[in-house]
């Protein structure tokens, strides 16, 4: 989820979330975000595919989910702001190490 948002912050990737919802408590958890490049190409930490893999066939998919929206998913769970800020810098610092595998653009 963090990789997926820190390519939305770098590139405007639209993000995708698997949801699965915890039984009888109404809570949500998501179980594999992605980034959706406006081409189509879906990313992960796997690099560009064509189709992500189903990480579960209960879950609900969301696509075009803000930043915001990811963070009310996980409110739910044992998260904080500050933790989630960090992940997401720590994400970026490994897209910004890897071009080849997360920008298309520079892709050779």
């Amino acid at each position: 989820m963090y990789l997926a948002v820190a390519l939305h912050r770098l590139y405007g990737y639209t993000i995708s979330a698997q949801i699965e919802p915890s039984g009888d408590t109404g809570e949500e958890w998501i179980s594999h975000a992605y980034a959706v490049t406006p081409n189509g190409k879906e990313v992960d930490i796997y690099g560009y595919q064509d189709k992500i893999d189903e990480f579960s066939g209960t879950y609900i998919l969301r696509e075009n989910m803000s930043e915001q929206d990811i963070v009310d998913v996980c409110l739910g769970v044992n998260f904080t702001l500050e933790g989630f800020e960090l992940d997401v810098q720590e994400a970026i610092k490994v897209i910004n190490s890897l071009p080849k595998i997360f920008n298309p653009n520079k892709q050779e």
